[in-house]
């Protein structure tokens, strides 16, 4: 959590809340900055109003904070052409979608690229997490049979020992038997 999901991780360790928000913030600065210079079907006369798509934050924008403009709530006042009362032009329309192919959106790449980066890697981190739980798991199985071959209790050793002690105790009791059955007799013979 400290680095893979931490927003303010440094650069040098893979964040993906770091990394979505760099491109949310990318992407709303840049559509902003287009848009700031635009008119909407409103607007007759120069200068442009100045209107933003989303809220700017006193920081940066983050997935968190990411918010439309309440300058834009009426569809007629996005402000989407480069001059003013042309209601066919769309010109800061077509520079949005520009975006999409801009190599230096961010970190020199388009934004597909960055986001398609942050899911390998955050894919291969997964993959990783898998791989090392499996092999955590093959050790501990590992240890615990070394664990029961070096404590554990092999049945059918005990089943032989206990027959090699009854037949012990039979023998045992076989020499008593007839150390007194002697005994008895000498015992007889010398009355």
């Amino acid at each position: 959590y400290n680095i893979t999901l931490n927003p303010l991780a440094s650069d040098e360790n893979f964040s993906i809340a770091k990394n979505i928000d760099d491109f949310i913030d990318t992407l709303a600065t840049k559509i902003n900055n287009l848009i700031v210079g635009g008119y909407g079907l409103l607007d007759k006369t120069a200068p442009p109003p100045a209107r933003t798509f989303f809220e700017p934050s006193l920081t940066k924008i983050t997935s968190a904070n990411i918010r439309l403009s309440d300058d834009i709530k009426s569809p007629e006042n996005i402000p989407l052409s480069s001059q003013p009362n042309e209601p066919g032009n769309s010109d800061i329309a077509k520079k949005i979608s520009n975006l999409s192919v801009d190599k230096n959106f961010l970190n020199n790449q388009t934004p597909s690229e960055f986001y398609t980066n942050t899911l390998g890697q955050l894919a291969q981190m997964s993959a990783n997490a898998s791989s090392g739980a499996q092999t955590s798991n093959i050790v501990e199985e590992q240890l615990l049979n070394q664990r029961e071959s070096i404590i554990g209790v092999n049945l059918d050793e005990e089943a032989i020992n206990l027959i090699k002690y009854q037949k012990a105790f039979e023998a045992a009791s076989r020499v008593i038997n007839t150390t007194s059955s002697m005994l008895t007799t000498l015992i007889s013979l010398g009355k």
